[in-house]
């Protein structure tokens, strides 16, 4: 027996000749001697019961580790929720009624993971039926004290609706929600790594070597623990191009199959999957011209049997109300051209160009450079391979590579402002061809077989980079939430509750405490240690006081403001409150800093009126108030 490569064959194996082909390995129809292509017949390392098993034990460690640092990364900044997440959650609590299709969402599919942790809360968490539950947004000064206000009709004139109203009394949803994202992430994952498996064996190490790559890019791994469909879609994205670049090599209608659910299921995670749907149907005609027209129809038909199904499936609203959901996923007010400037055009640019430095070129430290080569190097290694190949499967592979740059080239003319998360699929594109690419090049032998196995010790040793640092990560968060019962011990709301608790349990204050409306303090860590923690706005604090009776009591708030910022275009606040209601603030806040002030944890104050998450550094009081 040889000694092992590193794609998974013996070395004896790699010297083996064009000649040799395996029987189980022929191709599906005659082709055409390819000249300059001595690795050719090579198509796919049979490997024994041992090898296959430590292949899929590895990658299957691999994904692991970083799945249980990213179950970790679950609990980071608890109790309080990055920025769209409070939108997935807000909107998943109105799925019936008039205003359902009133706010933007994602997919049915993400849309269900958040009502199925909303289900949960409210009937196993010991909080959740326990307590009415209020969701509210400074911004609109009827949502203080009418938790059903979102199931009516809008009659405010600001921007902001309920999908970002920020104040929510207990978050526990959104983070059983992102352990349910989780965990069908990492349910996608092993499927499509298995699938690879099972039709490439020991040469799908090159792909699944991408995967992981891709897994272990430090935006896309934080992502995956988030209650969002961006992890999740990126995951399915590779699918859908690996798929159908696999149909393209082997021909197998399963593969495309693949492709076409993981393009529909991504789809009702989140819509701009949209850009990827012309990869299985470019593999459908890429066949089509290799085999004859004759010989793809039914598997045409069952790609747009199976699509069809997966889409309707996931989705129940077509079966309800099929426009609407049409509606729903498209709401027609993307931003345009119209909008664009040269500023926004090179703010975009170099976003991309960080974004591949950060992710997939360099470990820790992003250089734009890094991104240019990273780009330039990938493109033109598939070009130069199908120059040297000379391979219709590789055009195919340079044409997916390609398609990548048009959809980045896409989202950087559109939008005015593109996110990091808007790259996830297309860099899941890429990674895909480079796998493709990868093994074609161990393929066609000789020195671009040994290129090859560079190329994916180089991908395994920067992606286990990667995974130390965000094991790492993990861990630090893990043990740093320990000291504070699961929450965030840097936040200064958790800290200033962690003080009232402290003064509750010392007999010195009764368990009545008011907190402050206005600041969006979750009261989660309150209820869960006996205390009675009950909030207070500018309208009812003087109620409120005289509700609990005489003696001092505990008041918890943030100091707060509400300056504009002419600069932030999404929901801009400038005009939510009259200047009546600002006086009526100003008061109140007076009020409460004039207060005896048992703990201060200082820092910025708060904006009341932006829709951003809070600050975990917000100026946090812990005083006194009486009733007179």
């Amino acid at each position: 027996m040889g000694q092992p490569d590193v794609l998974g064959g013996t070395r004896k194996e790699a010297r083996m000749t064009s000649s040799m082909r395996y029987q189980s390995d022929t191709p599906l129809a005659p082709a055409p001697p390819i000249a300059r292509n001595p690795g050719r017949g090579m198509d796919m390392l049979h490997l024994r019961g041992h090898a296959r098993i430590a292949i899929a034990a590895f990658f299957l460690l691999l994904i692991t580790a970083q799945a249980i640092a990213q179950w970790w990364m679950v609990a980071q900044n608890r109790p309080y929720e990055s920025w769209d997440e409070i939108a997935t959650f807000n909107s998943a609590s109105v799925v019936t009624g008039p205003t359902v299709g009133r706010t933007y969402r994602y997919g049915s599919v993400d849309t269900f993971l958040q009502v199925l942790g909303i289900a949960l809360y409210d009937s196993f968490d010991p909080e959740g039926p326990a307590y009415p539950h209020l969701r509210y947004s400074n911004n609109i000064p009827q949502s203080w004290n009418d938790p059903f206000l979102p199931f009516r009709e809008k009659t405010w004139s600001s921007a902001m609706d309920y999908n970002y109203f920020r104040g929510v009394d207990d978050h526990q949803p959104i983070f059983l929600s992102r352990y349910l994202h989780l965990v069908f992430l990492w349910l996608v994952a092993l499927t499509i790594c298995w699938a690879l498996f099972r039709t490439y064996e020991g040469s799908s190490v090159p792909l699944l070597s991408m995967f992981f790559l891709l897994w272990c890019g430090p935006d896309i791994w934080v992502s995956g623990s988030r209650s969002l469909p961006n992890g999740i879609n990126a995951a399915l994205a590779f699918g859908v191009v690996a798929f159908a670049l696999s149909y393209c090599d082997r021909g197998h209608r399963a593969l495309l199959l693949g492709s076409v659910a993981c393009l529909a299921l991504g789809l009702n995670f989140k819509i701009d999957m949209a850009f990827l749907a012309p990869a299985p149907a470019i593999a459908i005609l890429f066949l089509a011209l290799r085999r004859g027209v004759g010989a793809v129809p039914r598997d045409a038909i069952a790609a747009i049997a199976v699509f069809s199904a997966v889409l309707v499936g996931t989705s129940p609203g077509f079966f309800v109300d099929p426009v609407q959901t049409v509606l729903v996923h498209f709401p027609g007010h993307f931003p345009r051209l119209a909008r664009h400037n040269a500023p926004d055009f090179q703010d975009n640019v170099t976003n991309l160009l960080q974004f591949i430095g950060y992710n997939i070129t360099f470990p820790v430290l992003w250089l734009e450079i890094l991104g240019v080569i990273g780009v330039l190097l990938a493109i033109g290694m598939l070009q130069a391979l199908a120059w040297r190949v000379q391979d219709s499967l590789t055009a195919v592979i340079l044409l997916a590579a390609f398609l990548v740059l048009v959809l980045w080239a896409a989202l950087i003319l559109e939008f005015p402002v593109v996110y990091d998360r808007y790259w996830f699929n297309g860099m899941a594109a890429l990674c895909a061809a480079l796998g493709m690419g990868i093994l074609v090049m161990y393929r066609t032998g000789g020195r671009w077989r040994s290129f090859a196995g560079a190329l994916v010790s180089a991908a395994l040793l920067h992606s286990t980079a990667h995974a130390m640092v965000e094991t790492g990560l993990g861990l630090r968060t893990m043990h740093s939430n320990a000291q504070l019962n699961g929450f965030d011990p840097a936040d200064h709301r958790n800290l200033a509750e962690l003080t009232a608790i402290g003064l509750v349990q010392q007999g010195r204050f009764p368990p009545v405490v008011l907190v402050d409306q206005h600041s969006y303090i979750d009261l989660r860590l309150l209820r869960s240690h006996g205390l009675d923690p009950r909030y207070v706005n500018l309208q009812t604090l003087d109620s409120a006081i005289a509700g609990v009776g005489p003696g001092p009591h505990l008041l918890i708030f943030a100091r707060g403001t509400y300056e504009d910022n002419p600069d932030f275009i999404f929901l801009n606040w400038k005009d939510d409150w009259p200047t009546g209601l600002k006086q009526r603030f100003d008061q109140y806040q007076k009020r409460l800093l004039s207060l005896p002030v048992l703990r201060r944890f200082p820092g910025p104050p708060q904006n009341v009126l932006s829709p951003e998450p809070v600050d975990a550094g917000n100026d946090l009081f812990v005083s006194v108030i009486r009733s007179n």
